[in-house]
């Protein structure tokens, strides 16, 4: 038993499911759905990346979204509620502070499902899915994928020697510190740079492209896999039916509409949780069969 039973699952049954969180993410912007899905994509990626990716989430996704929710009201003046002036005489209103910690939530909700997606639809289920349609395409994802990791381990063993050198990113003066940076990032890039050459030359010496290719792949469709595939359509067909009718159309200026709960209201937030929580009830349903196949042993 692993923490990410949703990747033993058909790999067009997870990219569809990303794809269709994350649209929703970019879209909702009411402030209710907007919660619903970070609460329920921040416990995704703890469940499936565990302490390595609490750590990123805190040391870039957080801070990045609060930096989104403080600048918009220095930016945006619109909004009836005044809290204070600036000294050039324009207004801090409460709407657009909270439009921006909204906006922040909504950035901040996207890339923890991009996280969860590059821990889930990894290279080869790239290249299975648009290997037979766009095979440029799928070749070209599924390198940037498998990039990814190797770029930040290269980053810690070049930053790692460097710091024995006494030339790390925290070591010396700002004008060293600055010098230090280049040197460790001009390094990666030059070895990044090479290692893409390498690729190149070895899918070129293998053939590469100069005929028809032949595919092979392990992932078949089993009636699990249809039965996560209905769902996840039945739940975005419910939300996307709200979205269109402008139910779920939430307005922050000149003032905040207010939170409705009527019946249709209540079965769009339903259909939302339960079409994120997706992922986590597959793992919870998992961590039950483990722990009964256990107590027969």
């Amino acid at each position: 038993m692993h923490s990410n039973a949703f990747a033993d699952y058909h790999p067009f049954v997870q990219f569809l499911f990303f794809l269709i969180v994350m649209l929703f993410a970019m879209l909702l912007q009411h402030p209710l759905l907007v919660l619903i899905g970070l609460m329920i994509s921040f416990l995704t990626a703890l469940c499936i990346g565990g302490r390595r990716s609490l750590m990123f989430i805190l040391k870039m996704i957080v801070p990045s979204a609060l930096l989104i929710g403080i600048i918009n009201p220095l930016f945006n003046h619109a909004g009836m509620t005044i809290l204070f002036y600036f000294p050039n005489g324009n207004p801090f209103t409460a709407e657009s502070l909270i439009y921006g910690f909204v906006s922040g939530g909504m950035f901040c909700t996207v890339m923890l499902w991009c996280l969860c997606l590059w821990k889930t639809v990894t290279s080869d289920k790239i290249l299975y899915l648009f290997g037979r349609f766009t095979p440029k395409t799928g070749l070209l994802l599924s390198m940037i994928l498998r990039f990814l990791p190797q770029f930040a381990s290269q980053f810690k063993a070049v930053r790692s020697a460097q710091r024995c050198l006494g030339r790390d990113l925290d070591q010396g003066n700002a004008v060293r510190r600055i010098r230090n940076t280049v040197r460790i990032l001009s390094s990666v890039i030059g070895w990044s740079l090479e290692h893409g050459i390498e690729t190149a030359d070895s899918l070129k010496s293998r053939g590469y492209g100069t005929g028809r290719r032949s595919f092979f792949s392990l992932y078949h469709f089993e009636k699990r896999d249809a039965a996560v595939l209905v769902v996840e359509l039945f739940c975005a067909a419910v939300a996307a039916t709200f979205l269109i009718s402008e139910r779920l159309e939430f307005f922050y200026f000149p003032a905040l509409s207010e939170l409705s709960f009527h019946w249709q209201d209540l079965s769009c937030y339903l259909s939302y949780i339960l079409l994120c929580m997706l992922p986590l009830l597959l793992q919870w349903k998992e961590v039950r069969v483990w722990n009964a196949l256990r107590s027969k042993i």
